[in-house]
């Protein structure tokens, strides 16, 4: 009994396949890479509009939080009184203050559970995510007294940004001197 013997490809992929389609590959491959770089330089030209005409317009930036209006189903949606819309989603708003631009912000979601995604929703951690993009260039921070602490203003000034805040007298950071005398607020009545 005789058996041909074939020299038939095992796989379905190496049917065609010859030296001139590695060469193709190789080719492929090299137009990807000119592709990603000629992408990362676009990036890097729209960033660098985005710093020279919305982030690096001013030296000051403002930080917030915002209500935005919301009654459908979510599971993160927040009550403020105190808001002309009382139910909404909860947004913490770094802006710039002379153009108004979000410069960056973030939601609100409430405790998250362990794992990946889990973040610290302190002022402090919440201030220093938000400046991320504005970290090392000699800024200015307005933000209100929810966001005031010692720690946070001597975090920022490592980081070369300076903070103006409203402050409460109940602040333990806050010195007795800066704070009104029982005599001062008779002669203030």
């Amino acid at each position: 009994m005789v058996q041909a013997v074939c020299d038939e490809p095992e796989d379905e992929n190496e049917v065609g396949r010859s030296d001139t389609s590695d060469d193709e590959l190789i080719q492929e491959r090299d137009h990807d890479t000119e592709l990603e770089q000629e992408l990362s330089v676009e990036i890097e030209k729209e960033s660098e509009i985005t710093e020279k005409y919305f982030l690096g317009k001013g030296e000051y930036a403002t930080i917030d939080e915002m209500l935005i209006p919301f009654r459908g189903r979510c599971n993160f949606i927040q009550y403020i009184p105190n808001k002309p819309a009382n139910y909404g989603l909860k947004v913490f708003v770094l802006c710039n203050s002379k153009t108004f631009y979000v410069s960056n912000l973030e939601v609100y979601c409430c405790q998250q559970p362990e794992g990946p995604y889990k973040k610290s929703n302190t002022p402090d951690n919440i201030t220093h995510r938000l400046m991320q993009p504005w970290k090392g260039k000699n800024r200015n921070l307005t933000c209100d007294s929810w966001y005031t602490s010692y720690p946070l203003a001597v975090n920022l000034l490592k980081d070369k940004t300076t903070i103006v805040e409203t402050m409460r007298q109940n602040k333990r950071e806050l010195p007795s001197e800066f704070l009104p005398s029982k005599n001062q607020r008779r002669r203030l009545v």
